[in-house]
C-alpha cells in the first residue's frame, strides 16, 4: 500500500489524476483543518521481476489499483467481513477506508435526498483521529462519527507521508433489509 502525492502519480499514471481529488465535506466533530481537498492516491502496488529463461534479470513490471473512490474495491471488502447472513436481522455492515482522517472510499451513505450518495471525503472526528493516528489504536471501539454504530479500527498502514486505516461497523437499520 503505498500514499502517493500528485507529483509521483503523475510520473506513474498521469491517466489516473483526475479520478483521485477527493472534496472534504464539513463533518461535525472532526479535527479543524484548513484543505478543501484528499488531493493523494492511495493505490495498492505489485512488482515483479521480468527474467530471461536462463534467470537473468531484465527488470521488473509494476501495477497498481487506485483506492480513492473505488466502490467495487470496499463493497468487495465489506462483503468478505459481513457475508450474507452472518448480522442480526435489520443489521448491516459497513466499510470504510481513511486516508489520514478522511473517508476516500466507503458504502456508509449520507443522509438527504440521494440514499446511493456515500459518506466519501467526510472525515472521522477528532477523538477517533486522535487514538487510531495519533496513538496508533488498531483495536479501538467509539461511536462513529457519520454512521449510526461503533467504528473499530480493524488495519493501520503507515508511509512516511501518511496514514491509512479501514473501519468496519455493525449498524442496526430500523428498516430490515430487502432480500
Amino acid at each position: 500500500m503505498e500514499v502517493l502525492d500528485p507529483g509521483a502519480l503523475s510520473l506513474l499514471a498521469p491517466a489516473l489524476l483526475p479520478r483521485v481529488g477527493v472534496p472534504l465535506v464539513p463533518t461535525r466533530n472532526a479535527a479543524p483543518t484548513e484543505r478543501t481537498e484528499e488531493d493523494r492516491a492511495m493505490v495498492v502496488l505489485a512488482s515483479a521481476p521480468v527474467v530471461t529463461p536462463d534467470g537473468r534479470r531484465l527488470g521488473h513490471v509494476q501495477a497498481g489499483v487506485l483506492l480513492n473512490r473505488n466502490l467495487g474495491f470496499i463493497d468487495h471488502i465489506n462483503e468478505i467481513v459481513y457475508p450474507q447472513g452472518s448480522l442480526p436481522f435489520g443489521s448491516q455492515g459497513t466499510a470504510t477506508l481513511f486516508l489520514d482522517d478522511v473517508r476516500i472510499s466507503t458504502n456508509v451513505r449520507l443522509f438527504g435526498a440521494d440514499p446511493s450518495n456515500r459518506a466519501i471525503g467526510t472525515r472521522v472526528s477528532q477523538t477517533v483521529r486522535d487514538a487510531v493516528l495519533g496513538e496508533g489504536s488498531t483495536g479501538w471501539t467509539a461511536p462513529s462519527s457519520s454512521a449510526t454504530g461503533m467504528c473499530r479500527a480493524t488495519s493501520r498502514w503507515s508511509t512516511a507521508a501518511a496514514s491509512a486505516w479501514a473501519c468496519s461497523t455493525s449498524a442496526f437499520s430500523s428498516s430490515p433489509s430487502p432480500g
